[in-house]
């Protein structure tokens, strides 16, 4: 059996176990399962990655530039020195594509692989950390086995959030390296600062 065909048959046990848990309906299910894994691919692409230009659109809205992900990111790096703390930030755009990672120095190493991958995580799902964490709680198998179809490390933590523009999702931020509640609090004043730059 195929990845692919295994995880789709995983999904659907996962499916009958988390309907019969929390009693909904299997259409009410079936509805969520698709906002959950098909809506985040629902995406037109343009651009050439070859040649360093690349635009998406999404109901006419663009995603997060490379400007203004290095803006954004000098403002979580100077709220994160104003705490004490030594973070990187990640900010992709609105496919989960890495846009900046930025390692503070005496940042912990493995906080450069988690970050994207928590930034990356919540754009392609569509959802900020806390949410995605439930739902990984909810399907720990499901998640088990996400990483291989999505061709990424799926991961849910604190320090993760949308950046959008109106309704549209655009890019996401995520902040990994301290205390859970200084990623959280260093995301929050990255994700005020995006807003800011995306509604320009």
């Amino acid at each position: 059996m195929s990845r692919c065909a295994r995880t789709a048959a995983l999904l659907i046990s996962q499916v009958g176990l988390l309907r019969r848990r929390v009693g909904v309906s299997s259409s009410s299910m079936h509805e969520s399962l698709v906002k959950l894994l098909v809506r985040p691919m629902n995406m037109v692409i343009l651009g050439s990655p070859k040649l360093g230009w690349s635009k998406r659109f999404e109901g006419g809205a663009m995603s997060l530039t490379s400007e203004q992900a290095r803006a954004v990111s000098a403002c979580v790096r100077e709220h994160a020195a104003g705490l004490g703390a030594r973070i990187t930030v990640a900010i992709v755009d609105g496919g989960g594509h890495v846009l900046v990672v930025d390692r503070m120095d005496g940042a912990p190493p493995l906080s450069a692989r988690i970050a994207p991958a928590k930034a990356s995580s919540v754009a392609l799902f569509h959802r900020d950390g806390g949410e995605l964490v439930r739902l990984q709680q909810a399907w720990p198998a499901l998640f088990a086995q996400l990483d291989q179809v999505a061709g990424t490390p799926i991961i849910a933590g604190a320090g993760s959030r949308l950046i959008r523009r109106g309704d549209v999702v655009v890019g996401a931020i995520a902040v990994s390296g301290s205390a859970p509640e200084h990623d959280d609090a260093c995301a929050e004043i990255g994700l005020v600062s995006a807003r800011s730059a995306v509604s320009d």
